[in-house]
């Protein structure tokens, strides 16, 4: 954002009948800054609207969890009723299409009756050149107190992709568990999680499919880029027949002989019953790696010591990243997907 050091404000009504302020914003060098296109200015304008017509605003793309956070917000800074609740900020697209940057919360309060509204908004609205900008502007207005963290942006991440996950697996899909996975997939430069949430997009529809159950963090981890490894190889069948051997509990039935899921689900209990201590993800998912990799290449466990932690054979996990980094370097994600669905479809 360009400081403000100096600016210009002129009056004037709206076709709505409001009264708009206009403000130049004016660099350092007391030059106004460029104009997006020479239709489209780039001047800030406050106009005055009802609490009804903010509330009923189109909501940012990228907004978390609202209801979750305006909950919170009761307990902390929206406590009591205050003016400065009256001042919030839009974002203008060139069409005049107005989306809100700040002010969801207020907005959920005032809707649900649980905030005393205002009288009237007094809205800042900044002209912005696309739907990009808009969501830009949002990372930069979302209010500090909030304190956003990786799930509230993963929220917004999938709100800005119209992604609705529905399996227990998926439903609560961590933002941990996608940011490790896509790491593990694609090495080096780690874009927002935004971006991740659409490149994953489609295994993430197609895994969902499955109904699967709530796993934590790290098994979550391990199955999406066991998807990503085996998903149309001649071994997916196998990788399939392990989570769902995992879900339903399934046991081997022969003495001192385990399933791999079966010995996985045991030491993942007894861990968590224990504490989970320090570095727990990383040792699940090697845990998690260990006993995929025995149970698609037909192997089962003796005794309750299995599967291996991380200092006894982290070369599994690391083996089954190299695979799926592979695998990405002839075929999409939207492919996988594709060869997901085909497989459901003939079994």
């Amino acid at each position: 954002m360009v400081g403000l050091v100096g600016s210009v404000k002129q009056k004037q009504q709206t076709g709505n009948g409001f009264e708009r302020t206009s403000v130049a914003i004016v660099r350092p060098e007391n030059k106004p800054v460029a104009s997006h296109s020479k239709e489209h200015s780039t001047d800030l304008y406050t106009i005055r609207m009802s609490v009804a017509d903010w509330c009923a605003m189109e909501d940012n793309a990228r907004q978390r969890n609202t209801e979750k956070h305006a909950r919170k917000a009761l307990r902390g800074h929206l406590r009591e009723p205050s003016a400065a609740h009256a001042m919030t900020t839009a974002a203008q697209l060139p069409n005049g299409r107005l989306i809100k940057i700040d002010g969801h919360t207020r907005a959920w309060l005032w809707e649900h009756g649980l905030l005393t509204p205002p009288e009237s908004v007094l809205v800042t609205v900044i002209p912005v050149s696309d739907i990009d900008e808009a969501k830009t502007l949002y990372m930069h207005f979302d209010d500090p107190r909030a304190a956003e963290t990786l799930q509230d942006r993963l929220d917004g991440a999938l709100r800005e992709h119209e992604l609705v996950l529905r399996s227990g697996c998926f439903a609560k899909l961590y933002g941990s568990s996608l940011r490790v996975a896509h790491k593990m997939v694609f090495p080096g430069r780690q874009p927002e999680i935004y971006e991740m949430v659409g490149t994953w997009k489609p295994l993430l529809l197609a895994m969902d499919g499955f109904g699967y159950g709530r796993v934590m963090a790290s098994v979550q981890t391990v199955m999406m880029v066991g998807f990503v490894a085996y998903a149309g190889s001649p071994m997916f069948g196998g990788v399939l027949d392990f989570w769902n051997t995992f879900f339903s509990g399934a046991k081997s039935g022969i003495t001192r002989r385990w399933l791999p899921a079966e010995a996985l689900r045991y030491k993942l209990n007894i861990e968590k019953a224990q504490g989970a201590g320090h570095q727990a993800m990383d040792r699940w998912m090697v845990y998690t790696a260990h006993a995929l990799d025995h149970h698609v290449h037909g192997k089962t466990y003796i005794g309750k010591n299995d599967p291996k932690g991380p200092i006894e054979d982290a070369s599994v996990l690391l083996k089954l990243a190299e695979q799926a980094k592979s695998r990405l370097q002839s075929v999409s994600m939207l492919d996988l997907a594709s060869m997901v669905e085909n497989y459901l479809s003939k079994n």
